[in-house]
């Protein structure tokens, strides 16, 4: 019993029919791509069969977006962060040294054998 409430069904998307005699890659990459956009729309399908329902409402009650984005709310105080500076645990947009000096001999030791004709 359902009163005013349309049931929603999920139906696949239509795929285009090539016209063109491609190569079997490209045949390939377009069901691919066919697959996957099918794919995508019946997540969105079920998201708004979600939304109709109200079942995002509960999430939104349960499951409080944070202000600044982040998806798990981290309990960090200033002695963390301190003990990771000290251990050398480097966040964005910080220099790490070892890793620039590994990466940089790296860099020249590939350059030196492919120079040196090394196979």
């Amino acid at each position: 019993m359902q009163s005013g409430k349309q049931m929603m069904t999920i139906q696949p998307v239509p795929t285009p029919v090539a016209t063109t005699s491609a190569g079997s890659w490209m045949q390939q990459g377009n069901q691919l791509l066919n697959n996957a956009l099918n794919a995508w729309a019946q997540v969105e399908q079920i998201k708004a069969a979600k939304s109709a329902s109200g079942g995002d409402q509960v999430s939104k009650q349960t499951q409080p977006e944070l202000s600044n984005g982040a998806g798990v709310q981290l309990d960090t105080t200033a002695q963390d962060i301190a003990k990771q500076k000290a251990a050398g645990v480097t966040g964005f947009g910080e220099i790490n040294y070892k890793m620039l000096a590994f990466a940089s001999g790296a860099l020249v030791l590939g350059l030196v054998l492919k120079a040196k004709g090394f196979k």
